[in-house]
């Protein structure tokens, strides 16, 4: 079943809402147009690597070693064809901290790493804004214009760096791909995750998942930043399907 906010044919959302934007913009191009070619990319990488890892192992079964082997082996060739090369990931044993943290804490982690010194109060908090639209919002074409709405916010800011603009812009089309991702697997029987949103539908926490993979490329994005923004960019994908993948397990 194709969802409506996507291109015919296509089960992801490849620009996922209508243009012209319905939101008033005091500028024609409301984003910085480096930064707007930068992150279009990051939801479409996120979904492509939780395919193409289905692929793999088709059982979903791979073991913490071989899920961040392939996140890192796809995120470098898949960022590679949108120009982004040369980034520094982090090592496997944080990557999987890191992942075994989020599953077990979810966006309580924020606050761990802000209360360590490894996150700043500002990325988390605006974390919790995106996760929250996530969890309270029903309607996925809705969530999509939400994050829109808040990534072109982001955008327009002039007080915050491009490295978090890039995360939290980076973020919110994570976000919005990943909800589609879920959604999708949930209503498509012969989708390899279908049962995986199912069961965790059955409880009212498809959700989480969700957050999973958007808290994954944040707190990737920002353990990879001391690489640059290219090191920055590559470990948040990575981690962001790496965190959805631990997240999915039994």
């Amino acid at each position: 079943m194709e969802n409506s906010n996507c291109f015919p044919g296509s089960r992801y959302p490849q620009w996922p809402f209508p243009w012209p934007f319905p939101f008033p913009f005091p500028f024609p191009d409301p984003f910085p147009p480096y930064l707007n070619t930068i992150t279009s990319s990051f939801g479409s990488i996120h979904n492509e690597l939780l395919d193409g890892y289905a692929v793999a192992f088709p059982a979903l079964n791979g073991s913490h070693p071989e899920i961040w082997n392939f996140m890192t082996t796809g995120t470098t060739r898949l960022t590679a064809q949108e120009g982004i090369t040369g980034g520094k990931l982090i090592s496997f044993k944080a990557a999987n901290d890191h992942a075994v943290n989020i599953k077990a804490s979810l966006n309580n982690y924020l606050r761990e790493l802000v209360k360590d010194g490894e996150m700043t109060p500002f990325i988390a908090d605006q974390t919790n804004i995106m996760l929250a639209i996530i969890k309270d919002i029903a309607d996925g074409t809705d969530i999509s214009f939400r994050l829109t709405a808040y990534a072109n916010r982001i955008a327009l800011k002039t007080d915050i760096s491009a490295e978090d603009k890039m995360t939290l812009m980076g973020g919110a089309q994570v976000g919005i791909y990943s909800g589609n991702f879920w959604d999708y697997a949930l209503k498509t029987a012969s989708s390899p995750y279908h049962q995986i949103a199912v069961d965790l539908n059955a409880g009212g926490n498809l959700f989480k998942i969700k957050w999973a993979d958007l808290i994954g490329f944040v707190v990737g994005a920002v353990a990879g930043s001391g690489g640059g923004p290219v090191g920055s960019v590559t470990t948040g994908i990575a981690l962001g399907g790496f965190a959805s993948e631990v997240f999915g397990e039994k």
